[in-house]
């Protein structure tokens, strides 16, 4: 079990905000390859931690993000898991074929669209020498416009 799976598990059974959330992930510890909460931090002794901020905050953007959120937020303004979610808990980030075709395809035009723009760039500028001697060359570099 992962720290992700182990938030939806506790969301199932308790909706949290935002905060709570990284509270509760910075609070745990893996034992034997399952995600547990720390000796200090049991019997709700995580609620009052104060280092927290910031802590899982990107992964937890990604449980939010997209076409499937993992967890949403209820009328409460607490996070609680989404059909989704419950369906894919304990793999939360894997996804379909259709999504990974989806992302190849975008991937290669970015990076066919990057190569196009590269080489624009690298026609439009010249190296001229202005000075030169012994010790010393000074070359500058002009961008041309087309």
């Amino acid at each position: 079990m992962n720290k992700s799976t182990y938030l939806i598990n506790w969301l199932e059974k308790e909706p949290l905000r935002f905060s709570d959330m990284n509270r509760l992930l910075k609070s745990t510890e893996k034992i034997n390859g399952e995600v547990t909460l720390k000796k200090e931090y049991r019997r709700d002794k995580w609620r009052q931690r104060k280092d927290y901020q910031g802590y899982w905050n990107t992964s937890l953007r990604h449980l939010t993000g997209g076409l499937n959120p993992i967890i949403k937020k209820n009328d409460e303004g607490k996070y609680e898991p989404t059909e989704y979610g419950l369906e894919n808990k304990f793999h939360p980030f894997a996804r379909t074929e259709e999504d990974l075709e989806k992302a190849r395809k975008f991937r290669a035009e970015r990076i066919a669209q990057y190569e196009r723009t590269r080489l624009n760039y690298a026609e439009r500028v010249i190296e001229l020498t202005v000075f030169e001697n012994d010790e010393y060359k000074l070359i500058k570099k002009v961008t041309v416009q087309q």
